[in-house]
């Protein structure tokens, strides 16, 4: 018999001793030190509750409604459109936030119960509370209605781009700092054009009217004309801009043009000669042109107050349109003028693009004193010359061009007091106009030429360029050329350098190149009438191209 009180060791555990259960006094002191534990327990869930909910006093409350107001106005700053608006309630939409390419509705809405809560929800998804508990809101919003610019839709005004020339300054941007220009990392510097307080009154209007524009400085380098006009679809050239930059352009600008400089009328080639009539009031000629259509004819007050109205005087073009004359001393004289692309100019050359002279911009001009009739006529100017209208002809003519377009990687250099000459091949009968070289040394006589290629060598002299400016660094000099019909065949296009000694030019290896000496009076004469013996010849070719317009 196994002594009392003591259990038998088990045969699966040997060594260990197992209890078959409880006394009294144990479970009496258990649930007295549960007891103590549970009333703790207690206590540490009422501190914790409490604690979650100190934001529910004044300063918490105050600091859910100014998160809350500060969700709403960061959304409302997005706000691209409202479809309700109340004291209670807003529902916009936002641009693309999850990614699918759709705007967002957002709503917050309060029911105006006090005690409801601040809801808000997204592309109808159901409301979530943004503050709880709310007794007062109220959604004031300040609007203002802005009227658009009023522009008829018959004649497809607007929507195009204007390169505006300025005669302002240039500010240069940097765009790269130190260690990017030291290490060539970044772009060529910006630039940006710093244009007049007349100049800026004009392009707020011609903004006002839906189009876009662009400016640009009348001394810019023709790289960054080409790439301009590559951007853009009328050029706008204002009163104040320097004529020594833009007169060689003028033949050459591939886009329509509205001009107000009396100093450019004989380059765009509406006349020889131009004068001032002090005058407000312009005689409308004709209605059958897109500008004047919406008018009748006979007097316009185009001006609040007399100014000096530009009139021709002399030779003019034998196909300008006289859309608007000045009274003169003995009969009206043209001064609202227009010439299409492909019409003569006064000088007989057919004009590359579609030409208005506006009758002001003379020293002084106050743009301000244009009265609205005024001010639409320089709108109709500026979309007919862009290319709209219902006369159907074509906005500009495209030059041909023959030679070397592409820049080339190798550099000639030193080259001064030499012509140099690469062969070219033209398909097709041409009228030459201009010829451009990709050149470089700050040259102050920079000419260019082409020659007849006879048995495979330069011949004779057929026309040339007078002197122009190539700039330190290398670029595209464009200069207008004498007046030569070319028949298909092969020529040679040369350039000259005068005055610098740090001359370059970018060539190639393929194709024929030929240099030689020029004459002592280069100044007077310029290249020789006839090339003569070739102090060089060899292989290879350099960036020169010609233009030209069909005969």
């Amino acid at each position: 018999m196994p002594k009392r009180g003591v259990t038998a060791r088990t045969a699966l555990t040997p060594g260990r001793m197992w209890r078959v259960g409880y006394t009294l006094i144990e479970l009496l002191i258990s649930m007295g030190s549960a007891s103590v534990l549970i009333t703790g327990m207690g206590s540490a869930v009422y501190l914790s509750s409490g604690a979650f909910n100190a934001d529910r006093s004044v300063p918490g409350l105050r600091a859910d409604a100014t998160e809350a107001q500060r969700q709403m106005l960061e959304d409302l700053q997005y706000a691209t459109g409202f479809t309700e608006r109340t004291n209670n309630a807003v529902t916009f939409t936002v641009p693309d936030r999850t990614g699918d390419g759709q705007p967002e509705t957002i709503r917050y809405a309060w029911s105006g119960t006090a005690g409801a809560p601040l809801t808000y929800s997204m592309n109808g998804a159901t409301p979530r509370d943004v503050v709880e508990n709310v007794h007062q809101l109220s959604l004031a919003f300040a609007a203002e209605t802005i009227a658009a610019p009023v522009i008829p839709d018959d004649d497809g005004a607007g929507g195009g781009t204007v390169l505006f020339v300025s005669g302002g300054s240039v500010v240069s941007v940097d765009s790269g700092g130190f260690l990017a220009k030291m290490f060539t990392l970044s772009e060529p510097e910006l630039q940006y054009v710093a244009s007049s307080e007349v100049e800026d009154e004009r392009i707020r209007w011609i903004e006002s009217w839906g189009y876009t524009v662009t400016k640009i400085s009348a001394a810019a380098t023709e790289e960054e004309f080409q790439l301009a006009y590559k951007q853009a679809d009328v050029v706008y050239l204002p009163e104040g801009v320097d004529p020594t930059y833009l007169a060689p352009r003028l033949a050459t600008m591939p886009l329509g043009i509205v001009n107000e400089s009396p100093f450019l009328v004989d380059g765009l080639g509406f006349g020889s000669e131009w004068a001032g009539l002090w005058g407000q009031t312009l005689d409308i000629v004709t209605t059958k042109h897109a500008i004047t259509e919406h008018l009748t004819e006979g007097p316009l007050a185009a001006l609040s107050s007399s100014t000096p109205l530009l009139v021709l005087t002399d030779v003019r073009s034998p196909d300008l349109q006289s859309l608007g004359a000045v009274k003169g001393p003995v009969s009206r004289m043209a001064s609202l003028m227009a010439i299409n692309a492909g019409d003569r100019g006064y000088h007989g050359k057919p004009v590359a693009t579609r030409r208005v002279q506006l009758p002001w911009g003379t020293t002084g001009f106050d743009p301000n004193s244009l009265s609205d009739d005024g001010r639409e006529l320089m709108r109709r100017s500026i979309d007919w010359a862009m290319g709209n209208g219902p006369d159907g002809i074509p906005n500009s003519v495209t030059p041909g061009r023959f030679g070397y377009e592409e820049i080339f990687a190798s550099k000639l250099t030193n080259v001064r007091d030499r012509q140099i000459a690469t062969r070219v091949t033209l398909s097709e009968p041409a009228r030459l106009t201009a010829m451009s070289a990709y050149i470089g040394g700050d040259d102050k006589d920079t000419r260019l030429a082409i020659y007849l290629d006879e048995a495979g060598e330069p011949g004779k002299l057929l026309a040339q360029t007078k002197g122009g400016i190539s700039r330190k660094s290398m670029s595209w000099v464009r200069l207008l050329s004498e007046d030569a019909v070319l028949e298909p065949g092969d020529y040679w296009l040369a350039v000259l350098f005068a005055s610098s000694k740090h001359t370059a030019m970018v060539s190639t290896s393929a194709g024929e190149l030929r240099i030689t000496s020029t004459q002592d009076d280069y100044e007077n004469i310029g290249f020789k009438s006839h090339w003569g013996k070739s102090s060089t010849s060899q292989l290879g070719a350099f960036s020169i191209f010609a233009e030209f317009e069909s005969p």
